[in-house]
């Protein structure tokens, strides 16, 4: 199979790391694929910034969880459609290896996760662009983070992009570590590390294509 759509078939999203460190020339490969990413008439308008840091990893968890577990328990609680009712009941059998249970019962155990939102893994990497009411900042972003998920599992190691990872602007500490600024936003972001579990391949639905 060709090694590109071999690679983009063959990743999986990880939430199950082991306790290694990552080290710092494998992060910067991933990152520098992330700078390779297409950007609308070259702007480049991203920066990454890498939280290896444990207690700083602890505080942005702390800000993330509270949206996260409200979500969960709202949201996915009250879902009703059938496909993702019966993802949600095999998720934590792919992601974390436990058995496959009743869709309350998961959305429970989904909540009271100590990290639903990092997973423990040993790096986060948030790339933040500049958003304009035009032109194509949110893609490159989004694509930045393709490539670096890619790349990562080129070198054996597992990442997931986190949504619920963004949300850590209601600290004014972090919003000053990170350097954000007016006009900017976090995407992704990216978490890092070694796979305790890979998942097994999903199930994906035949894509809706019309031909003119």
């Amino acid at each position: 199979m060709n090694p590109v759509i071999e690679a983009i078939k063959g990743r999986r999203s990880v939430r199950s790391f082991l306790d290694k460190p990552v080290p710092r020339e494998l992060i910067e490969t991933i990152i520098d694929a992330g700078r390779w990413a297409p950007t609308g008439a070259n702007m480049q308008l991203w920066r990454f910034v890498v939280v290896e840091d444990a207690a700083f990893r602890a505080r942005l968890l702390d800000a993330a969880r509270p949206n996260y577990r409200r979500f969960v328990t709202t949201h996915w609680a009250a879902c009703t459609d059938e496909w993702f009712r019966e993802q949600i009941r095999h998720h934590g059998e792919h992601s974390f290896g436990w058995p496959v249970l009743q869709f309350d019962e998961a959305v429970a155990r989904f909540a009271d996760l100590p990290d639903g939102v990092y997973f423990g893994a040993p790096v986060v990497i948030f790339v933040i662009g500049t958003v304009a009411s035009f032109g194509t900042q949110a893609a490159d972003c989004y694509m930045a983070c393709q490539n670096m998920m890619l790349a990562a599992h080129s070198l054996g190691l597992g990442t997931c992009i986190v949504g619920f990872g963004a949300h850590v602007t209601n600290d004014p500490g972090i919003v000053e570590a990170l350097e954000l600024k007016e006009g900017e936003r976090i995407f992704g972001p990216v978490v890092v590390g070694y796979p305790q579990i890979v998942p097994e391949a999903p199930e994906k639905k035949l894509p809706l294509v019309k031909w003119i």
